[in-house]
């Protein structure tokens, strides 16, 4: 085991926090590029977007947990559960920034990303197991 002093573990968990969260954002990209690619190509309507919007960040808020629990496996559930308040958090600023006031689905849309989060850091909890014949 290597001894690290209090401040380099400390730079360190932020770096993998950080990184974990550029993992996220870059899925969500990914994610919403595809799914407008997918909304033109099948000529779907304008009303699926949001639907579309919200299953991206999610995804990239699972991914992103997901990525924090294996980086951080002391605390992988603290860290999952961060992921995805943090993403929320970034959700509810951008919305801040359009002036409206949130309604109930907007919430509702924040909540599922912080608990997409946090069944990244679930998913992180158990290892993989292989199984070789």
């Amino acid at each position: 085991r290597i001894f690290m002093s209090e401040k380099l573990q400390q730079r360190s968990s932020i770096l993998r926090f950080l990184l974990a969260a550029i993992i996220g954002i870059l899925t969500t990209a990914l994610c919403i590029a595809g799914l407008a690619a997918l909304m033109a190509a099948q000529g779907y309507s304008a009303g699926l977007s949001g639907v579309f919007a919200t299953l991206a960040v999610c995804l990239g808020s699972l991914c992103s947990g997901l990525t924090a629990a294996h980086l951080a496996p002391d605390h992988r559930l603290l860290y999952g559960s961060l992921q995805g308040a943090f993403l929320a958090v970034l959700l509810a600023i951008l919305a801040g920034f359009s002036g409206t006031i949130p309604e109930a689905g907007q919430l509702l849309r924040l909540a599922a990303v912080t608990l997409c989060g946090g069944a990244g850091g679930i998913l992180g909890m158990f290892p993989r197991r292989h199984r070789y014949p």
